[in-house]
């Protein structure tokens, strides 16, 4: 029991000491979710019109037609959410990879190839979501994609803003201090 408390108290701590780092990430995500979800879920919707489905709409989530403010919402609304959760931890990744913080890639066997795989991934979720946000902006499906320079620069100032909100997260987190066993051994 006293084991549970104190695993309980080491994390409430945690918790508190990163408080504006967890408070930013929650305001930023937030925030980018009411800016981009739609652009989003209209790109997501456009490339693959089965996701263009109103959700009161399904089979499980029926009884949200009942209600006025959730019959415009597409199946692809939850998804660009969800997506945009993970292009913000994907640019988080990749970004401290770029920076030299490897830590997270410590605990593999082969922390090269951990590396490279989130790479790769990484890569292409954020490839992804560029070509979601232009789809949705250019309202363009694979079938008939049309170029408009303005939707390019939309789509280039989405992942600025992405990336320097990421790399606030960056910032924000404390970097870990040697305990006082390690300074003097």
């Amino acid at each position: 029991m006293s084991n549970v408390t104190s695993h309980l108290k080491e994390g409430a701590s945690h918790l508190w000491s990163h408080k504006w780092l967890y408070l930013w990430r929650a305001f930023a995500l937030t925030s980018l979710a009411v800016v981009y979800a739609n652009p989003l879920a209209r790109g997501i919707s456009n490339t693959f019109p089965e996701f263009g489905v109103k959700l009161s709409k399904t089979p499980l989530l029926g009884s949200l037609a009942k209600y006025e403010e959730t019959k415009t919402i597409l199946v692809s609304h939850p998804f660009a959410v969800l997506f945009l959760i993970v292009v913000f931890v994907s640019w988080e990744i990749i970004l401290r990879m770029a920076c030299g913080e490897e830590s997270a890639f410590e605990r593999f066997k082969k922390p090269e190839v951990a590396k490279r795989i989130m790479l790769c991934i990484g890569v292409a979720v954020l490839c992804t979501d560029c070509w979601f946000y232009y789809a949705g902006i250019t309202n363009s499906s694979w079938s008939g994609v049309s170029f408009s320079f303005s939707a390019i620069l939309a789509t280039i100032g989405f992942v600025a803003v992405n990336v320097a909100v990421t790399m606030f997260c960056v910032f924000l987190t404390p970097r870990d201090r040697p305990s006082k066993e390690s300074a003097h051994a």
